[in-house]
């Protein structure tokens, strides 16, 4: 792994682990934030979650409190090794009326990204946005 070095001390036979700077600007190809993957995960996620749940506007704030904390949970078992996640979640109605749901960042576009997920059922629409920011 980058950045650690692992010294043994002969006359206690410990081991010891020093973190050292790795200097890395870039994730490497394979470290960085799939949008498909990761739409395909919090897809099915949504689904389960929202499956047998009916709008209810008093207990829709709390529930989209818990699935962002879910969403996080998932990304973070992901290992998007030095990435931050920002998780935004938003439920509706779906009583006829339309949503436009927007976000604006500054970011690296070689390094960063960001994900979509929509549920849609008879009473609800929920819309998850995910963003993978790589730390430097």
């Amino acid at each position: 792994m980058d950045g650690i070095h692992i010294q043994t001390h002969s006359d206690m036979g410990i081991q010891e682990e020093f973190y050292q700077n790795s200097y890395r600007m870039k994730p490497n190809d394979n470290e960085k934030f799939n949008k498909l993957e990761v739409e395909q995960k919090i897809e099915e996620l949504l689904k389960s979650e929202l499956e047998s749940y009916e709008y209810d506007a008093n207990t829709s704030i709390n529930r989209s409190k818990e699935i962002s904390a879910k969403v996080l949970d998932s990304l973070k078992k992901m290992n998007y090794p030095r990435y931050k996640f920002v998780v935004q979640t938003t439920i509706t109605s779906s009583s006829g009326q339309g949503i436009r749901v927007a976000s604006r960042f500054l970011w690296d576009p070689s390094t960063d990204n960001y994900a979509t997920a929509v549920y849609k059922s008879s009473s609800l629409t929920c819309v998850v946005m995910m963003f993978g920011l790589f730390y430097e």
